[in-house]
């Protein structure tokens, strides 16, 4: 019996919790995340994907070694997408941050910054390459994270976003649809505060 696409997702939220309830300590907070109800954010950074208060104070580098935080970014909203080059779903979402980059900038919105972070040892010049065989051509390459960096990350793709405080506003895990008006006007919104 083949499942519908309704059902196939009920099957992984039901996974997703079950994998929470055994593996995760912090259960409580990590099943509340999927539980909430899909709006807009449908998840809340704190109690899923930055536990106990942990903050992102890794410096990134752009690609030509240049190191900035997220405080050097406040008054951008920051879409941070985590990612790893072996992950299947990943270049759909990297896609997704390529089209909202070129949505941005037709529309003159230059306080969003999309930076995608690899989770991995790859050099620039693998990025690189990763990124042209994906038909990335807007979005700008940054150094990798080692892998161990962010531990808290439950998986791959990951997004995170931050206001213009530089505060965490939402995030998702999984392959979200990015391109929807949903987020598209969710994002424009925190762009306007």
């Amino acid at each position: 019996m083949l499942f519908s696409r309704s059902d196939y997702r009920k099957y992984i939220k039901f996974s997703a919790l079950l994998t929470a309830f055994i593996f995760c300590p912090n259960f409580e907070a990590q099943g509340a995340a999927f539980l909430k109800k899909k709006i807009s954010p449908p998840h809340s950074v704190s109690s899923s994907f930055l536990p106990n208060g942990m903050q992102f104070n890794h410096k990134i580098k752009n690609e030509n070694g240049d190191e900035f935080s997220i405080e050097n970014l406040e008054g951008n909203v920051v879409i941070i997408v985590f990612f790893t080059t072996w992950c299947p779903s990943c270049p759909t979402v990297l896609e997704n941050m390529d089209y909202l980059t070129e949505k941005f900038r037709e529309e003159g919105i230059d306080n969003v910054k999309i930076i995608p972070l690899n989770l991995g040892n790859e050099s620039v010049d693998y990025l690189k390459i990763y990124y042209k065989g994906s038909d990335l051509q807007l979005l700008n390459v940054y150094h990798s994270l080692p892998p161990g960096a962010m531990s808290a990350i439950r998986g791959v793709p990951c997004c995170l976003i931050f206001d213009k405080s530089g505060t965490p506003a939402c995030g998702y895990l999984g392959a979200e649809n990015y391109r929807s008006g949903e987020f598209i006007e969710y994002i424009k919104k925190l762009a306007q505060q």
